[in-house]
């Protein structure tokens, strides 16, 4: 987790505008979310998992709505597409 908010935070405040405090309450909800899905989503069935990933995905987006404006929401949630696909682009070297 420390590590995660070390290499995030910077762009998080840089490019979505977030303060400290949200740029780390952000990363502790992606991390806290990720943990919850692996626990929950390993022993179920396609269309369980897809269900369960649905409820999983609008908790995170309930909690982000407390911490952030919507347009935060939304610079958020680009910061992390682009970190996405540069994350591809660096495994498809």
């Amino acid at each position: 987790l420390q590590q995660m908010k070390e290499q995030q935070k910077p762009g998080l405040m840089e490019k979505a505008g977030l303060t400290e405090a949200q740029a780390e309450k952000i990363i502790e909800i992606n991390y806290e979310t990720r943990m919850q899905a692996a626990r929950e989503l390993k022993d179920l069935n396609e269309a369980d998992r897809t269900k369960k990933l649905a409820e999983i995905k609008a908790m995170k987006e309930k909690r982000y709505s407390e911490v952030l404006t919507p347009e935060q929401m939304k610079a958020v949630k680009t910061y992390y597409e682009e970190m996405g696909k540069n994350m591809q682009k660096k495994a498809g070297n």
